[in-house]
């Protein structure tokens, strides 16, 4: 049942979903009826209305504001990064423009602005949106694993023609383009890097890697590897290449057995 309240001078509503749903906002059930006491919890101002239901349902959200159950929101958001990713492989990312985009994904320039402030925020979220569901960061019980499945995907995705077409051109015009550069980093390194820390630091936890080495460096070992074979010298990406890759990695970062008389 429906509820609604005011909060922030407009009113909002929630119907509490039937099973737990991969990127709320907060993990813990929503009520059946968000009230004025419990409305600011759940951040009203990513409450997003559901067409088609009750005047004051609202859909769950994911961590940056986009719904999770196909809403119109949300069908919005995908029709823009796919307009956005299209126009990357075609024309590149010093050629694209929002009013492009706004055209091709049928939205208006303000909805495309409202959720990303940057022509780079864009590019960026759009290449992410077809890199990261086909390459996520397991949790096997075993870093090494975990980094041997995770680089055997990127090599798969990093192969795709299209992906290998668009992702080459944005990360050749960051180097002269700082809106892009940045958006790079924000939304496509660093994030990656703090989900590959995690599994180092797993690792560390379990006494399955040794607590003395550079993080960064490991990480550039293994991901700058791959870029060179994407950016530089075109040689394949391949399983037999990351499983190398990840056993000479990691062969002088297992703890030392213990000494024996």
């Amino acid at each position: 049942m429906p509820g609604q309240s005011t909060k922030c001078g407009r009113t909002v509503g929630v119907t509490a979903p039937t099973a737990p749903v991969r990127g709320l906002v907060r993990p813990r059930p929503w009520p059946a009826i968000l009230t004025e006491r419990n409305v600011s919890f759940y951040d009203p101002e990513r409450i997003v209305p559901m067409e088609g239901r009750g005047k004051y349902d609202a859909v769950m959200v994911t961590t940056d504001g986009s719904s999770a159950d196909g809403s119109r929101s949300e069908r919005a958001r995908s029709a823009i990064l796919g307009a956005a990713a299209e126009l990357l492989d075609e024309v590149g990312f010093a050629s694209m423009t929002i009013e492009e985009v706004a055209a091709r994904a049928s939205a208006g320039k303000a909805t495309i602005y409202r959720r990303w402030p940057t022509k780079g925020a864009l590019a960026m979220d759009a290449v992410m949106a077809e890199i990261d569901t086909a390459a996520p960061f397991p949790d096997t019980g075993s870093a090494i694993e975990d980094f041997r499945i995770q680089l055997r995907a990127v090599a798969r995705v990093f192969s795709r023609p299209r992906i290998r077409h668009t992702l080459t051109g944005v990360v050749f015009e960051a180097q002269s383009d700082a809106e892009l550069r940045n958006a790079f980093a924000d939304r496509y390194m660093n994030p990656r890097r703090d989900q590959a820390r995690a599994i180092v630091r797993r690792g560390m936890a379990r006494g399955e890697l040794r607590t003395d080495f550079d993080e960064e460096v490991l990480f550039d070992q293994l991901y700058g590897a791959l870029y060179f074979r994407l950016l530089v010298s075109g040689q394949p990406l391949n399983r037999r290449f990351t499983d190398t890759l990840v056993d000479q990695a990691f062969k002088g970062l297992r703890p030392a057995p213990p000494f024996q008389r």
